[in-house]
Order: structure tokens, then C-alpha cells, then sequence
């Protein structure tokens, strides 16, 4: 199982002193990508046939043909770098004549060219929380889904406050240049002039992580952000959630209100579970990336889950570690699984059966698990089981591992919030008696005991043949 143990070395918090992890979740930050369109200024060294043209002209050489002569080059080329000289206001021409511009001039007496262009600066991403600016280059950004958990932005970006941020713009657009060799030409600088408009803004997201910790002694909570500089987002978070919850943090809290009213309870820690459960979180903290022999021994020992969903990690790493079948019971399975997990199960079905026992009350898991049964390749391996009024949760990889999690309501920022503490066991005989307790609650039958019993029969059904054979001889 070192894949598990190593992708929990990489999300697992560091633990707060006088408190314990209860719960970890999805938070989307939200950003505005932009395109900016604007002028651009570039300063470059005049190069050598600017300089040469500009000379001649001063001294009074103006007809094209006979700088080209002079100059020993083709007329064409010639003719073409005036062109270029008239686009950019250094040069006008007339009846074969060219004439030097007052910009021309000043690039003469400084050797140098100033160009004002109009450009696109995209892929700028602006966090709507903080408001910090940056280039959107090799960011991964996401969009959110109708039930992920997404602070509000706080921010209006339009060109007046793009205008006040002019200097990191220029600091992207920097990034952004290429040397340009058309001509020659090297480039000195080349800057941000002046922001004219937004271009195209799109609403993204990017992930971050909320941690949820519990005070040993008391009923207090304190809250962290996995990436948070000068806890700018837990300080967002507090302001959002304290008052008018907007529609975005909703999902951080329960909305069924039956459910709360009835789960609100408070079971006392199992002291040696969470000795058990601290040490490994401890183990996993300092380990880095090499996964000692100490650290899976402490993995395999009977304990809480070291973050609420823990168990997510046996789906996507089922291929990882032996097992025969996966049994799972809950009522509230569209709050345990997201579309990832679905996804995990269905590829997982190719190899293995999967029982799955529902409750035919929770809203919207018929089509659910219909919609992962006939998506599957193998839909004989998903099993369906149809209960009523379930109230846990077991997750089964047989005979490998179980997880029993119990659901319990608890009050912050007076809203009720559900808390998962779940239990996870290794040992073999556990684990079957888990399971066999599941058979008999559910009435579940497995298909190789179905064959079992079949080939009992027909063994039996073979002896009496053959011994009336017998007989008759």
C-alpha cells in the first residue's frame, strides 16, 4: 500500500498543538483570467541601415536609387527597409524623394528607435480574494461544478484597476516579450505604455485545501487553508461564513436539516485509536519521501482515519493492493462520493464484483447507480442492493480493509456542519466478522458462495447417480 502512504504524506496537514483534524475539504479560490489590450512601447539601437539611410538623407541624399547605389545594395532591399522606416514616422517619401521625419531626427542624434504598438497581454490571471496579479502560464485552473465549496470574490477587476496594478502588468508583459530580429534590430526595452481595455474575462478556479481542527478540551474550532500567505483565505473564509453564508460556502455546511436534527451527537474519542492515529500522522509528517518499514507497520494498525477522507485513497489506488470483493452500505452515498470516485468504481467493476447496498430514499441515487451500472463493462460485477432507513457507513475492500464511518453533527457559526470519524481496521478476522454481520443485517449472498452451494448440489446430485448406476449393474 505505499501509493496510499505516499499520496497521504502528501496531503496530510501538519497537526496544531491542543487539537486534532476533523475535517478536510475542497475550497475553489476564485480568479479572473483576462486579456489586456494595450500599447506597448519598444526602445531599440538604430540599427545600420536606418542609421546609414538617415545619414544620407541629413547630408542631403534623398533619391532612393542613388543611396542604393552608394550603398552597394539591391534597390529592392533598399526600398524595403524604407518602408519600414515610413510605417514608423521616421521617414516620408515624394516622387522618389524621402525625408527625414522629426522622429527620425531624434533617432539620428539619440541612435536610438521608439516604437508604440498596439498588443493582446493573455492568460493573465487576476485572484479575486487577494488580488494578486499574475501570469496564468503553466496554472492549472478549473471550473467548478453545482456543489463544490468556492469563496465569493471580493474584487471587481475592470481597467481602472488594472491601470493602478500598471507596473506588474509590465512585469508580466516582460515575461511575455520576444527578442525581435526583423531587420537587425535589438531590443533595449521594451515596456508597458498604456492599458487601453479588457480584451475577454472569464471566471476560473483554482483548489485549494481547508483544514477543520477540534480543540481536545472544548467545543472551539480552528480553521487553515493548505496554501494560505498571511492567512489571507482563512481571514476571507471567517468573513463570509460569520453573517449571510453567500450561495458559494453553502456546501460547506449540511443542508439536510432532518439529517442534523437527528445526528447531533457527540461520542467520546477511543483514547488509544487516537494515540494510534496522532503517532502516524507524526510518522508521515517527518518521513519525507522515503516510506519506512515503521511507518507501514503503524499504517496497518487499527485506528481513526488520519483525515475525513481517507478512504477516498483506497478507490483510486484499488489496483495498488490485493482484494477479493467491495462491499459498501450507506445511505448518504452522494455526500461520500464525488464523480471521481463513481468513475474509480466503474473501472474498478472490470475485475471485481462490487455490492453496493443504497438507501432508496436519498435523493437522486437510483439514477446514480444506474447511470454507473450501465456505464460499466461488466455490469453483472455491480451488484445493487435496495434498503430503507440506513444509518451507516461501511466501506469494505474484502479481505484487505475496512472502514466503518460514522457521521456526526456538530454547530459552528451557528450552522449545523457534519463531521465524518471513521475507524479502519486490517485484521483479517475483523474484517470477516464485519462483513458477515453486513450478510446477515443485508441478507446478501455472494456469488461465488451461490456457486458454492451449486456445485455442493451437483456433487450430491452426481454421487446418488453414479451409486444407482452401481446398483443397476
Amino acid at each position: 500500500m505505499n501509493k496510499i502512504i505516499q499520496s497521504l504524506v502528501q496531503t496530510i496537514p501538519k497537526n496544531l498543538s491542543g487539537s486534532y483534524l476533523v475535517k478536510t475539504t475542497e475550497v475553489f479560490v476564485p480568479y479572473k483570467e483576462i486579456g489586456i489590450e494595450c500599447l506597448t512601447r519598444e526602445i531599440t539601437e538604430i540599427n545600420l541601415f536606418f542609421e546609414s539611410i538617415l545619414k544620407f538623407i541629413d547630408i542631403g541624399v534623398q533619391d532612393i536609387d542613388e543611396v542604393a547605389h552608394i550603398l552597394g545594395v539591391d534597390y529592392a532591399i533598399i526600398k524595403e527597409v524604407v518602408v519600414d522606416m515610413i510605417e514608423q514616422k521616421y521617414l516620408v517619401t515624394t516622387e522618389n524623394k524621402i525625408i527625414m521625419t522629426p522622429r527620425g531626427r531624434r533617432a539620428l542624434e539619440t541612435r536610438k528607435l521608439v516604437t508604440i504598438q498596439k498588443r493582446f497581454i493573455n492568460q493573465v490571471l487576476v485572484n479575486l480574494i487577494t488580488g494578486e496579479i499574475v501570469s496564468g502560464d503553466g496554472i492549472f485552473t478549473t471550473r467548478v461544478e453545482k456543489n463544490d465549496i468556492c469563496l465569493n470574490e471580493e474584487l471587481v477587476v475592470d481597467k481602472a484597476y488594472l491601470e493602478n496594478h500598471h507596473n506588474t502588468i509590465n512585469e508580466i508583459f516582460q515575461k511575455y516579450q520576444v527578442e525581435d530580429n526583423v531587420f537587425g534590430r535589438h531590443s533595449i526595452t521594451r515596456e508597458l505604455y498604456k492599458i487601453l481595455d479588457l480584451a475577454y474575462e472569464k471566471l476560473v478556479y483554482i483548489k485549494n485545501q481547508l483544514y477543520v481542527y477540534k480543540n481536545f478540551d472544548a467545543e472551539e474550532y480552528q480553521f487553515a487553508f493548505k496554501k494560505d500567505i498571511n492567512e489571507q483565505y482563512v481571514n476571507c473564509f471567517y468573513r463570509q461564513v460569520k453573517d449571510v453564508v453567500p450561495p458559494s460556502l453553502e456546501n460547506f455546511f449540511e443542508r439536510d436539516y432532518s439529517f442534523a436534527s437527528s445526528h447531533s451527537k457527540n461520542v467520546p474519542l477511543d483514547n488509544i485509536l487516537l494515540e494510534k492515529t496522532q503517532l502516524l500522522c507524526k510518522l508521515l509528517n517527518d518521513s519525507g519521501d522515503v516510506i519506512q518499514k515503521s511507518i507501514e507497520e503503524q499504517f496497518k494498525n487499527k485506528r481513526y482515519m488520519l483525515t475525513d477522507d481517507e478512504y477516498r485513497n483506497f478507490f483510486l489506488h484499488g489496483s495498488e493492493f490485493i482484494w477479493d470483493k467491495l462491499i459498501i452500505v450507506s445511505g448518504r452515498l452522494k455526500k461520500l462520493f464525488d464523480n471521481r470516485i463513481w468513475g474509480e468504481i466503474r473501472n474498478l467493476s472490470r475485475n471485481k464484483e462490487i455490492y453496493i447496498v443504497f438507501d432508496e430514499k436519498e435523493y437522486g441515487i437510483e439514477n446514480e447507480l444506474n447511470k454507473l451500472k450501465s456505464n460499466s463493462v461488466k455490469r453483472q460485477n455491480i451488484i445493487l442492493i435496495k434498503r430503507n432507513g440506513l444509518s451507516q457507513n461501511n466501506i469494505c475492500f474484502f479481505p484487505a480493509v475496512s472502514i466503518g464511518i460514522d457521521e456526526e453533527v456538530y454547530e459552528m457559526f451557528k450552522r449545523p456542519v457534519t463531521l465524518r470519524k471513521g475507524i479502519i481496521e486490517f485484521e483479517k478476522e475483523s474484517i470477516e466478522e464485519t462483513v458477515n454481520q453486513i450478510q446477515t443485517d443485508f441478507n446478501i449472498i455472494f456469488n461465488n458462495e451461490n456457486k458454492d452451494k451449486n456445485d455442493t448440489r451437483d456433487q450430491k446430485i452426481n454421487r446418488k447417480f453414479s451409486k444407482r448406476s452401481y446398483q443397476k449393474k
